[in-house]
């Protein structure tokens, strides 16, 4: 079965309190998604030059790109690590522009940067974790029609794909996991990305 638990990414108390809403009522957990991201909100912009980075955009990206995937793991984990699946999966969207070998553009310090970080920690997460089976994903969804790319694509741009269509992708990718795939940095077709 599935089931949903409002869960607020910036306070390791809901967080925690998602995770054991989610022991009590099911037990465990057999795959973890986190499909959470900011790019932008309110007067927080991304960044084209190094003059307009502020600390409000740095903690904003850190804080929901990488520390909310982070506390996450450390709260989901222990169930995924008991879980009967074989191999139980957690996977977290992370985003190309979070390749440091991928990055011919610049740009975008603040969510670079976190990307790039929530990527090593998930990284460092499937080193720790492969003893216990546990398959780790770092996933690209591809450019998706919503308020996140909004401002960066034209509406009917090729190649943005639906909020679902995205998601049935990335389903797909993670149901098929293997061990083999632990500690890797895929898109929505499983094609593997430079860290």
């Amino acid at each position: 079965g599935s089931m949903g638990v409002p869960c607020d990414l910036t306070s390791e108390e809901s967080i925690q309190a998602a995770a054991a809403a989610v022991k009590a009522e099911m037990g465990g957990v057999d795959v973890v998604f986190n499909a959470t991201g900011v790019l932008h909100s309110g007067t927080v912009k991304p960044e084209k030059a190094l003059r307009q980075l502020t600390v409000e955009g740095m903690e904003l990206n850190w804080r929901i790109n990488t520390l909310g995937p982070a506390l996450l793991a450390k709260h989901f984990v222990p169930m995924l690590v008991k879980s009967e699946r074989k191999p139980p999966v957690f996977a977290s969207l992370t985003a190309r522009v979070g390749s440091i070998a991928d990055n011919s553009m610049g740009g975008w310090y603040s969510y670079r940067s976190a990307k790039a970080g929530q990527n090593q920690f998930l990284k460092t997460l499937s080193l720790e974790q492969k003893r216990h089976g546990l398959v780790v994903l770092s996933l690209h969804p591809g450019t998706v029609a919503t308020g996140l790319s909004a401002p960066f694509r034209k509406p009917d741009a090729p190649g943005v794909f639906t909020a679902e269509h995205s998601a049935e992708m990335l389903v797909k990718v993670m149901m098929e996991a293997t061990a083999e795939d632990n500690g890797g940095f895929y898109d929505y077709a499983k094609k593997r990305i430079p860290w």
